[in-house]
C-alpha cells in the first residue's frame, strides 16, 4: 500500500521517466531496497552542480585547444573562391526572379551562359592569385605546429600506455 503510493507521488513528479523505480515501487513484493537506493541516488544527481566549477579556466582550455593549427580552416571562414561562387549564384538566382514567368529555351541558354562566364571569370581571378588565398595562414600553421605540441598525439600516447589520468591533463 505505502509503496504503491509512493509509485504514484513518484510519476506524478517525474512522469514515466524513473521506470526502473517504478516498476520496483509497482511489483507484486516490492524491492523497497533498490527503490531507496536508486531514489537516493537520483536525489544526489539532483543535487550535484551542472555547471563548470572554473568557467574561466575551462574557457581559456577550449580557446587553446581551438587555437591549435588543425581547426585554422574553422576560424579562417569561407576563402574568395567560395565567396566568389556564392555571390554569383546570388546574383544568379535574383536574375532568375526578376525575369519571371514561364522561361523558354533561349533564356535558359541565356542563364547557362552567363554562368559559365561567371565560372571561367572566377577560375581566372584564381589562378591569377597563385591558386589560393590563404597561403599566409598556411604559413603561420605550420609554424605554430613546429612550436606547439600535440595535446592530442600525446594525450593518445598516454591513453595507449595506460595512463589515463596523465591522459586527460595531457588534454586540460
Amino acid at each position: 500500500m505505502a509503496a504503491q503510493r509512493a509509485a504514484e507521488i513518484l510519476a506524478a513528479g517525474t512522469g514515466s521517466t524513473q521506470p526502473e523505480i517504478l516498476a520496483e515501487l509497482r511489483a507484486p513484493r516490492p524491492d523497497l531496497a533498490a527503490a531507496t537506493q536508486h531514489l537516493q541516488a537520483l536525489s544526489r544527481a539532483g543535487r550535484a552542480p551542472a555547471f563548470t566549477p572554473e568557467p574561466g579556466r575551462s574557457d581559456r582550455l577550449l580557446r587553446g585547444i581551438l587555437a591549435q593549427p588543425r581547426y585554422d580552416a574553422v576560424r579562417a571562414g569561407p576563402s574568395l573562391s567560395d565567396r566568389l561562387r556564392d555571390g554569383a549564384l546570388r546574383f544568379l538566382l535574383w536574375a532568375l526572379g526578376r525575369l519571371g514567368g514561364a522561361p523558354g529555351a533561349a533564356y535558359w541558354g541565356i542563364v547557362a551562359a552567363a554562368a559559365l562566364g561567371l565560372t571561367g571569370a572566377a577560375l581566372i581571378l584564381l589562378r591569377a592569385a597563385g591558386g589560393g588565398f590563404r597561403s599566409e595562414s598556411r604559413e603561420a600553421a605550420a609554424a605554430a605546429a613546429a612550436l606547439a605540441p600535440d595535446r592530442f598525439a600525446e594525450a593518445d600516447r598516454r591513453a595507449r600506455a595506460g595512463d589515463l589520468t596523465g591522459a586527460i591533463r595531457a588534454l586540460a
